[in-house]
């Protein structure tokens, strides 16, 4: 059973060409299958990002809903230091 090359090209082109559709097929039915994917939940705060800096920039209010406190830094002329925290 001789076939030309053009023959087995055709025969290799066909079988692409379905296989392709085939997973296009598959792809298109994956994202309509009524199945959701639900985002990951946490029980509790995973960061606490309450921030207040006063207008003349020396001091810096940071709440902190992890432990349900406040601490006040003082930021004037780059020291960052920790005053209180209630």
């Amino acid at each position: 059973m001789n076939r030309t090359i053009r023959e087995v090209f055709a025969f290799k082109l066909a079988a692409i060409g379905v296989l392709a559709a085939g997973v296009v097929w598959a792809g298109w039915r994956a994202n309509f299958s009524g199945a959701t994917v639900q985002p990951a939940r946490f029980a509790g705060p995973t960061s606490s990002q309450s921030l207040a800096l006063t207008a003349d920039d020396l001091l810096l209010v940071v709440a902190n809903l992890d432990n349900d406190s406040v601490t006040f830094f003082d930021v004037g002329g780059d020291e960052n230091r920790r005053l209180a925290e209630v």
